[in-house]
């Protein structure tokens, strides 16, 4: 079913390839990280809901996901949720040290700023993103 899935994907038969997926999580519920690529589909999708019940659930079982908590910090932020959003930014400023990793999630925050209403702290933050990508040349 997997290997479906991907062929689904690549054909952009979107509809079906979430189908795929979800017969496969009936079979196999304990394979958290086919949640995460579930979660990613929801997510293009704009089934936000969904996509963050996902993320959640493969969280349970990987906390140190990084890729996984920023992604549910992007649903978060269309979903309006900004303190929700900031935590999980604020987690991985603080956990995640790689610098390109860094810059994303400054961009992230800046967005989670600029939705809140706080433009001062989106430009400091956008700034940042900036110093940082400006050191990796």
């Amino acid at each position: 079913l997997l290997q479906l899935f991907i062929l689904l994907q690549k054909d952009k038969r979107t509809s079906e390839a979430l189908d795929c997926l979800t017969k496969y999580l009936e079979l196999k519920p304990e394979r958290w990280d086919v949640y995460e690529q579930r979660g990613d589909l929801y997510f293009n999708m704009g089934k936000n809901q969904e996509a963050l019940e996902d993320y959640n659930i493969c969280l349970e079982n990987t906390s140190e996901n990084y890729a996984v908590l920023h992604q549910r910090a992007k649903v978060k932020i269309r979903m309006k949720q900004w303190k929700d959003a900031k935590d999980d930014v604020d987690f991985l400023i603080d956990h995640d040290q790689i610098p390109e990793k860094q810059a994303d999630y400054y961009e992230t925050l800046s967005k989670i700023y600029d939705g809140a209403g706080k433009k001062r702290q989106a430009d400091e933050a956008i700034s940042k993103a900036r110093r940082i990508r400006a050191k990796l040349l």
